[in-house]
């Protein structure tokens, strides 16, 4: 184990400023509340979605042209823009109410998860095209309402050991994110060689993405930010509101 980072004084005293290493057992143990970073997971597979494949979709799924598909996925990342400014505002309104508890955080990300699932499934079984796409904008805001309330949690948590608790959360995104890029490709090309096109060949993959925000909604039930990295039990908040 190499030695604790710091500075030396002239008296030649050792002034730590924390650990070179951070403690992975912490920040990767082996429990139930270990689900609670499927969260990032899931909405970054979910993200990739929009991010890549929603173009895509529209003009081979939904027969829309090129023209047409882009102003349609533009606005569907414009509610992720906007979810995420009501994220912000969310996390801004409980702090200064004194409200940021653990049990407010909780329902706001599984509330939000929960109803993007719900406008997924309702955009799949829409057939015109543009109202679809209003339904997709939906759950696309609804997902990312819940992302800033995520990291505020992520921020708390971490303590002294924040840099490589975002490179953990960041890398479990990227997981997320790589495994959706290759499963709408792969489900695409799979239904094409069973003789499906048009929305037979892609609407079927909405359900996993619905499923996968359910998941997160599910893991978000195991968020407890009290729970300070590196920080002893007696020494950690009281359940902030639990």
């Amino acid at each position: 184990r190499r030695p604790r980072s710091g500075v030396v004084s002239r008296t030649g005293t050792l002034l730590a400023c924390g650990s070179s290493d951070p403690p992975m057992e912490r920040l990767l143990p082996m429990s139930p509340r270990s689900l609670r970073r499927l969260v990032v997971s899931c909405a970054a597979f979910n993200s990739y979605l929009y991010f890549s494949w929603y173009p895509t979709y529209l003009q081979e799924g939904r027969g829309v042209s090129q023209t047409e598909s882009g102003v349609l996925a533009s606005l569907v990342l414009t509610g992720a823009t906007l979810g995420t400014m009501l994220g912000g505002w969310i996390v801004d309104r409980l702090t200064r109410a004194g409200q940021l508890s653990v049990r407010n955080r909780r329902a706001v990300g599984c509330g939000m998860f929960t109803a993007a699932s719900a406008m997924i499934v309702v955009s799949k079984h829409l057939d015109d095209a543009r109202w679809s796409a209003a339904f997709a904008t939906l759950s696309c805001f609804l997902m990312f309402t819940q992302q800033t309330v995520w990291w505020s949690c992520a921020c708390q948590v971490a303590g002294r050991y924040l840099g490589a608790l975002f490179g953990l959360m960041n890398g479990m995104g990227g997981v997320g994110a790589l495994s959706s890029q290759f499963f709408f490709g792969w489900f695409g090309d799979y239904q094409k060689a069973r003789g499906l096109e048009g929305r037979d060949q892609y609407d079927p993959a909405m359900w996993v993405y619905a499923a996968v925000l359910l998941v997160g909604a599910t893991a978000w039930l195991f968020v407890d930010p009290s729970r300070v990295i590196g920080q002893p039990l007696e020494k950690r908040e009281g359940g902030e509101g639990e």
